[in-house]
């Protein structure tokens, strides 16, 4: 144990004798193969070479020293190996050493620590490198994509004053339809039947739920469902749905501009979809939402942070007077109502699992509150493991409307387990 100590006491003072010795541009991310990347090895290797020499290591220990010393500078450091686990969905850096993963929907504390705050500082840099951001006293918040599958979140001090933080998730496309979903237990036959006959009856749904229990996972499965004749435009802050397998699509990102969303919305109404799917409602552009919900694009879908959906009315009612609805809550409501047909509702269950906890249609207007009645749920067991989907019994109000489109919903089939 002694012995490990020492190697890492070692291994950390060489780490920051190194980041003393280099210049900062040699620390900087650059294309792997490139002639950057390169030039920048051999310097580190040379400077890690001369800085070895010069301290009481074991001639035999040198090439592990290096090996290690270089692992943990180059680009993800003590993070490569979680980024490449297919099995970890998300890593979560507070600080240098507090490294959490989520694995299976769960989250994990793991062993991995930054040698510094300096290290991991030097670690988030070169990360985001690849995306043209600088991080720094004067900018320290950066989100980023690094490729098609990863998305990175970072701050520094003054905003985090306990250390770096770092968020990195890996977007997967593996899970993103119905069957890989009941697979991991999310949902039952019979909601998964619901849902895809809502689908193609073009009912317009949103998804809820808190952070991280999956609502852009199930719009990416539901997005699936829709007839390959059917246009669709996707609209995302950062791309994350994967609808190449979709004949007609087109997928539009607006960054972090508001105003950039309220246009495209605009614009994208002008392109013809058949439907629209905006990855995430968060403010004004819901007013333009509901009213291509109602108008000429039936089917579209979105999700928003919410907890219940009761709380999604009132989220609802909040983005539309940020929009400039100046009218009354009922009138509000009333337009909620007639443009939202089906919410459907992510949380977890006692051991961590992401699960549909509620199916839930939008019924109209009673007085001046939303009607809403529960078609599925998911009732929780005392146990982890314990828990089972029920069919309330209740029949959605717009089963006749899909009967005329040739889609059949049977209580019966609505029942079974």
């Amino acid at each position: 144990m002694a012995e490990n100590l020492a190697w890492r006491q070692l291994k950390h003072s060489v780490i920051e004798q190194l980041f003393d010795s280099c210049k900062s541009n040699v620390l900087e991310y650059e294309q792997p193969g490139s002639t950057g990347d390169r030039r920048s090895k051999q310097i580190l290797s040379k400077t890690l070479a001369s800085l070895l020499r010069s301290l009481p290591i074991k001639e035999s220990d040198i090439g592990l020293m290096t090996q290690e010393v270089l692992g943990q500078i180059e680009t993800f450091g003590p993070l490569a190996d979680l980024v490449l686990n297919p099995h970890i969905s998300q890593i979560q850096v507070n600080g240098r050493n507090r490294v959490f993963v989520e694995k299976d929907g769960k989250l994990l504390l793991t062993d991995r620590q930054f040698q510094s705050e300096r290290h991991l500082t030097v670690i988030i840099q070169r990360i985001l490198y690849p995306t043209g951001q600088l991080m720094g006293p004067n900018e320290p918040v950066r989100t980023g994509r690094i490729d098609d599958e990863t998305l990175v979140t970072a701050m520094l001090p003054p905003l985090a004053p306990n250390g770096g933080a770092l968020v990195i998730r890996k977007i997967s496309h593996e899970l993103c339809d119905l069957g890989a979903l009941l697979d991991k237990h999310a949902l039952s036959v019979p909601m998964a039947r619901f849902l895809e006959s809502c689908v193609r009856g073009r009912r317009n749904i949103v998804v809820i739920g808190p952070s991280g229990s999956g609502k852009t996972t199930l719009l990416a499965a539901l997005a699936k469902l829709v007839p390959q004749h059917e246009r669709l435009i996707c609209i995302e802050r950062q791309r994350e749905l994967s609808l190449t397998r979709h004949i007609n699509h087109l997928s539009l990102e607006y960054g972090s501009e508001t105003g950039t969303l309220l246009r495209l919305l605009d614009s994208a109404v002008e392109m013809r979809p058949n439907r629209l799917i905006l990855g995430e409602c968060r403010g004004a552009e819901v007013v333009h939402l509901l009213q291509a919900m109602t108008g000429s694009f039936k089917g579209s879908m979105t999700t928003v942070n919410a907890n219940t959906s009761a709380q999604l009315v009132s989220k609802l009612e909040s983005f539309m007077l940020l929009g400039g609805e100046n009218v009354s809550d009922t009138v509000l409501r009333s337009e909620i109502s007639a443009a939202v047909d089906l919410v459907v509702q992510l949380g977890f269950d006692l051991g961590g699992g992401r699960r549909i906890l509620r199916v839930t249609e939008m019924a109209g207007l009673e007085g001046d509150i939303v009607a809403q009645a529960d078609i599925f749920l998911y009732e929780a067991g005392r146990r982890d493991g314990e828990g089972r989907f029920l069919f309330t019994g209740r029949m959605p109000s717009f089963t006749k409307e899909l009967g005329a489109m040739g889609i059949t919903l049977e209580r019966r089939s609505m029942e079974e387990s």
